[in-house]
Order: structure tokens, then sequence, then C-alpha cells
């Protein structure tokens, strides 16, 4: 979840309630580590693994939900592996999903 829904989490229960485990993978929220202060804190050395990075940007004017999904379609059916997308928000996620998953060929 973002910075944002966390904060309106906490805002709105700060004990999180009905919550068992918080899980923060890459924590970057510098922003909120006053509110976490007294949080147990486990470290896990974890592996890591190739990654190309692409950048493919759209042309001026173009929608970003279809550019991207066009993208993913493209990587998917060329590229072996998965593909991770960065996208502005959750609006934008929702967007591309829907026409993302339809028709995806996977190369073997």
């Amino acid at each position: 979840m973002t910075e944002g829904i966390l904060t309106r989490r906490l805002q709105a229960d700060p004990a999180l309630e009905g919550v068992g485990a918080g899980l923060f993978d890459e924590f970057h929220e510098r922003s909120l580590a006053r509110l976490l202060d007294h949080a147990p804190v486990i470290r896990s050395e974890g592996r890591a693994f190739a990654v190309a990075t692409q950048y493919r940007p759209a042309s001026p004017g173009a929608r970003i939900e279809g550019h991207v999904a066009q993208t993913v379609r493209e990587v998917l059916a060329t590229e072996p592996g998965s593909v991770l997308v960065f996208l502005p928000g959750a609006g934008e996620i929702r967007r591309v999903e829907a026409p993302a998953v339809r028709g995806i060929k996977r190369r073997r």
C-alpha cells in the first residue's frame, strides 16, 4: 500500500486492530519513521536477482494505459521471466489491468 493509504489506516485505527503483522518490503517511508519507533523490526537478508530495465516512453499525447498494456504484451511475448511495471496510482493500475491481462501469450 502507498504511504497515503497507510497513513489513513493509522489515523483511523492507530492500534491497527485485527492486523496480526506488517511487512514492509524495501521500506522507504522515511516520513513515517517516528510513528514506527517502537515497532519490532525483523531483518531478513534476501537474494539478489538479475533485473533488466527497459524504458519505453509513450508518444506525446498517447494515453498511458494503452501504451503500458501494449508494452507489457510485447515484453511478455518476447522475454522470459516476469514484468514489474511502475504506474503513478491505483486508478492507472486498474485501467491498465483489464486490457493487459487479455490475450497475453507467454514465451516458454
